[in-house]
């Protein structure tokens, strides 16, 4: 479950959607040039992505492998995984954070959430992405169950885990041909 494994990366149709996304995301926040948090980044595909849209992206990332070749593209990104709520890391505080279709791959996501908070500065936003189980349970494309995501969110289910664990504001759209519940938070005060 700590190993990204991301077969859209590659795909020059979510390549433009997500420069956009983040363009947007960036620019509404006003991030341009403020340090951003990727919690999951996987090789980097998404937070090179970031980098471009005019933030200064950072990374976490489990799999040595991943983070060696995060570092030949001259990435920022530290090797391990936030499984203790008081994990600190190198360069924090940061302005904000994202987290691509990686939430439902956590077994323990109050301490995640609560771990990324820790992190964050006191205004810190965040964009974070799911699959949307709305849209299977209403096409009834159980063929989009796998065995390791652990758990599937609601927009419901996603905005209760959010400010439970210390983000409000949860604002939720499906995007991505409505595959993908998308939520911006705000860190709580």
């Amino acid at each position: 479950y700590r190993d990204v494994i991301r077969a859209s990366a590659v795909s020059e149709e979510m390549k433009g959607f997500r420069l956009e996304y983040f363009r947007e995301f960036v620019r509404k926040y006003e991030l341009e040039g403020k340090k951003i948090l990727e919690a999951g980044c996987g090789c980097g595909e998404f937070l090179e992505l970031m980098n471009q849209a005019g933030a200064l992206g950072y990374g976490i990332e489990h799999k040595r492998e991943s983070v060696e070749n995060c570092a030949r593209k001259g990435l920022h990104v530290f090797e391990g995984f936030l499984d203790h709520a008081q994990t600190g890391l190198q360069e924090a505080p940061f302005d904000g954070f994202f987290i691509m279709n990686f939430l439902e791959h956590i077994p323990r996501p109050n301490i995640f959430l609560k771990a990324i908070g820790n992190n964050l500065a006191e205004h810190a936003v965040g964009l974070i992405e799911v699959p949307n189980v709305d849209m299977i349970l209403k096409k009834n494309m159980f063929s989009e169950f796998i065995r390791d995501h652990l758990m599937y969110f609601t927009e419901s289910t996603l905005r209760f885990l959010l400010e439970k664990n210390g983000f409000e504001g949860a604002d939720c759209l499906s995007v991505w041909h409505v595959y993908c519940l998308a939520a911006t938070v705000k860190k709580k005060s």
